[in-house]
């Protein structure tokens, strides 16, 4: 048998240090990892606190919202599950705008059960670009042929629970009706999902959870098909958020709806079980009602801004033309950024926002079902056109006034509820749905045969005869009459550049009376919504492409040298790894996350470089004695002494110094062209990496003709990526922009006509409602102190609540992005692609 050679010496020493130093540097890698997660996770909440603290409020108070930026096409629903992805499957399988809302819809009626359902009523915005027209659904609940004025006058029978309650739904009709106008896709695909998911189950939503236990006490004394449904029979206590719930009754339900279409629904077998179990519950609705339904299907109400936009919106009975008249007053401040600039400035704007809110709600208390009240017609028309905002406009004083002044003649019901959704197709088309069975679990009446849970719409009607805490009578125009469809606050709206019928953006709101004021505040503040013009890249976001291509090419490098230098000298490399794996892995990190700012990238390379480098010079100390005794190995030695000197921080403080003279150009040029700061920026890091290498050389024999082509290739890939950044200026690409945070989503701002927010922190930001009546301004918790001083300098009475408003699900267009965002208060849920 052969005998191995034997090594020499130096060779066996050698390949033992190796060794060891490969071990060590594995050792860093994982502690650069864990260091990496930590800090990225800690300082989520240190960014968001930093950029939250001149708008006055922590972040630390607020949940993170979802939102996400797509190229082609985009679903926000208020659902906590995967709603909004299954109207994205629908889109990707050549569905329309339509279809994707139906399936999504469909599956937020079972997840947001509480809120919404086939057992209710929706209104739909439908907006087809290539008509350049939009159309309105009202698949909202009418009352019974049984139904009167008085029936619920001295207590006869309640209005908000049980069988009597119960409106005729619209929920399937209105589908339907849209289905058969604009879906492509068979009507039975796009209740597949929804069935799968109730027969499969899902985890219970926390706003369901919440709901359940607000409704303990009521649903166990008098509703027992709901409360056997409520009840967790494995834990023997009412559901919790995120335990898996399961339908399968609903689910018998919704395949016979599938397999036989609407009319199964109002006229067939199903019909018979949908009647016979609210009679069971008591109710007096026949197979007459549900058979005479039908669901409106009529042009949508529209309004040219001054700004060149059109905004299409649902007709009456729902909110639509309140919301109009409230962005009509609004529009004419020609409000902008700096109306928001300081205390001053935002006292005024929020003071304006919160009159606005008074007279539309005024306004809204003469409004009714306007197949009833022909009247309505003329009074849409009147606070749509431009001299009525003019002249609200001049009643609003600088002072607040008492209700009165408003000209409320007559109060209407204050509710809370329903669900949201909006989409945007990828030819352009668009819906917003807004879908509801009114209070939390409607009438509390579950149908035992059909596992439908009905809606309590009748409590939406006005009764004769009722004052509210203020004296005022209910309104005559929504008093209850068969077949009339009560008063809503429901306003789906689309807003589209009236030039080239692109959509600019999709807008609604869950949550009652207060959605009109929520969808109106956000549109102030949007700035993407009215961009006038698509010139310029914000300077954060090119700071943020040119950290991203020039870091990226470094790492490229690198890697290269890594498998260089791994077989000349893995001890010669340590150093340059630390540094530049480091820089990896805290920017491949932070783009991985969605609320870290770039400037705390930054940071975190710099920190994770030190402490490498730190970590290195201990390990290499320890061996240094061991080391040091071969004098022939003079690079080793050389290094060695570069480290116990700290000359090697050159590297990371090179790159400090790259980012910082960047950032002193942005800062102090503003006004320099975009192009000169690219080229600025990449010509300093290019000069400073010549310099590092050079300076490297000297100390570490690099070997020359390696030393150079690395140069060459740095100069040429920043070269290449100045050119690349000067092609997609205009229009961000989408592989860049998988890698955008919400900050920069608000960066990609142009000359905004408004207050200067994008949608993501117009739906994030702390809000006020107002509604007339009662008499005081809801001031959501976090909302700027200073400012909520100054309104009361004005005469406004302030009470500080948890949530004011309700919940707004957004879709904004903006170039080549499609921006999507979903309510954190209802923790919806986004997709795209």
């Amino acid at each position: 048998m052969d005998k191995q050679p034997i090594l020499p010496p130096n060779d066996e020493r050698r390949k033992n240090k190796r060794y060891f130093l490969l071990v060590g540097f594995c050792a860093l890698l994982v502690v650069a990892v864990t260091c990496t997660v930590v800090l990225t996770t800690k300082s989520r909440h240190t960014k968001e606190s930093s950029s939250s603290a001149s708008h006055g409020y922590s972040s630390a108070d607020l949940p993170l919202l979802n939102w996400g930026v797509y190229k082609h096409a985009a679903v926000a629903s208020d659902a906590h599950t995967n709603c909004s992805d299954i109207g994205v499957n629908i889109l990707k399988q050549k569905g329309s705008v339509v279809d994707a809302a139906i399936a999504t819809i469909l599956c937020v009626g079972i997840v947001n059960f509480q809120s919404c359902g086939i057992g209710g009523g929706h209104v739909m915005t439908i907006y087809i670009k290539k008509e350049r027209n939009a159309t309105a659904v009202i698949g909202r609940e009418t009352a019974a042929a049984f139904a009167s004025e008085d029936m619920y006058v001295g207590g006869k029978a309640s209005s908000d629970t049980g069988a009597m309650s119960i409106a005729i739904p619209g929920e399937i009709q209105g589908l339907w009706e849209a289905h058969k106008r604009f879906g492509k896709l068979p009507w039975r695909t796009l209740f597949q999902p929804t069935i799968k998911m109730c027969l499969e189950g899902y985890p219970l939503a926390p706003d369901t959870a919440e709901a359940i236990q607000g409704s303990a006490k009521l649903v166990k004394a008098n509703f027992s098909e709901l409360y056997d449904y409520l009840w967790n029979k494995k834990t023997n206590d009412w559901y919790k958020e995120g335990e898996i719930i399961k339908n399968p009754r609903l689910a018998k339900t919704l395949q016979i709806i599938a397999d036989k279409g609407a009319d199964e629904f109002y006229t067939g077998d199903l019909a018979k079980d949908i009647v016979a179990d609210i009679q069971d519950a008591g109710g007096n609705i026949t197979l007459e009602d549900l058979k005479n339904y039908r669901a409106r299907v009529e042009p949508a109400l529209n309004m040219l801004t001054t700004d060149g936009y059109r905004a299409f919106t649902t007709p009456l009975p729902s909110s639509g033309a309140v919301y109009l008249y409230m962005l009509n007053i609004l529009e004419g401040y020609n409000m902008s950024k700096a109306d928001l600039r300081n205390t001053k400035a935002s006292v005024k704007t929020y003071h304006r926002l919160i009159e606005a809110m008074k007279f539309a709600y005024a306004v809204r208390s003469y409004m009714g079902d306007d197949m009833f009240l022909p009247n309505m017609t003329q009074l849409v028309q009147n606070i749509t056109n431009i001299e009525s905002g003019m002249l609200t406009r001049k009643m609003i004083t600088y002072k607040t006034h008492n209700y009165k002044y408003y000209g409320p003649a007559f109060t209407i019901p204050e509710k809370t509820g329903t669900s949201h959704l909006s989409v945007l197709a990828p030819n352009g088309d668009a819906v917003g749905i807004t879908s509801t069975i009114n209070l939390w679990f409607g009438s509390k009446v579950r149908g035992k045969r059909t596992g439908i849970i009905f809606n309590n719409e009748m409590d939406d009607f006005s009764t004769p005869n009722t004052t509210n805490d203020f004296g005022i009578p209910a309104s005559p125009a929504n008093f209850i009459k068969p077949g009339k469809r009560p008063m809503s606050s429901m306003c789906p709206s689309v807003l589209v550049n009236d030039k080239d019928g692109e959509v600019q953006m999709i807008i609604g709101a869950s949550g009652g009376s207060h959605i009109i004021t929520s969808a109106a505040f956000t549109c102030s503040y949007l700035s993407i919504y009215l961009c006038s013009c698509y010139k310029f890249v914000h300077i954060y976001l090119s700071i943020y492409l040119i950290l991203f291509i020039f870091i990226y090419l470094i790492l490229f490098i690198s890697i290269l040298k890594f498998f260089i230098y791994i077989f000349i000298s893995t001890f010669k490399t340590c150093s340059y790894l630390s540094i530049y794996l480091s820089i990896y892995l805290s920017i491949y990190l932070c783009s991985c996350s969605k609320f870290v700012h770039i400037y705390l990238s930054i940071y975190l390379s710099l920190f994770i470089s030190i402490y490498l480098i730190l970590f290195i010079s201990i390990y290499l100390k320890i061996f240094h004695i061991y080391i040091y005794i071969y004098i022939q190995d003079l690079l080793i030695s050389i290094y060695l002494s570069q480290v116990n000197n700290g000359k090697e921080k050159s590297i990371y403080l090179s790159i400090y110094l790259s980012i910082y003279l960047s950032l002193l150009v942005s800062i102090y040029l503003s006004s320099i062209h975009i192009y000169l700061f690219i080229y600025l920026s990449l010509l300093v890091s290019i000069y400073l990496s010549h310099i590092i290498h050079i300076y490297l050389s000297l100390f570490i024999s690099i070997d020359l003709i390696l030393f150079v082509s690395m140069c060459r290739c740095i100069y040429l890939c920043s070269y290449l990526s100045s050119y690349l950044i000067l092609f997609i200026s205009k229009s961000i690409h989408i592989y860049l922009s998988i890698y955008l945070s919400i900050y920069l989503s608000i960066s990609v701002s142009a000359e905004s006509l408004w207050l200067g927010r994008s949608i993501n922190e117009s739906i994030r930001y702390p809000r006020l409602h107002h509604q007339l009546i009662p008499d005081h301004i809801d001031v959501e918790h976090g909302f700027p102190k200073e400012i909520v001083d100054g309104l009361k300098a004005r005469g406004h009475k302030i009470k500080n609540v948890a949530k004011a408003g309700s919940r707004v699900q957004g879709i904004l267009r903006k170039s080549d992005l499609i921006y999507a965002s979903a309510d954190y208060r209802k923790e919806g849920t986004v997709a795209g692609w």
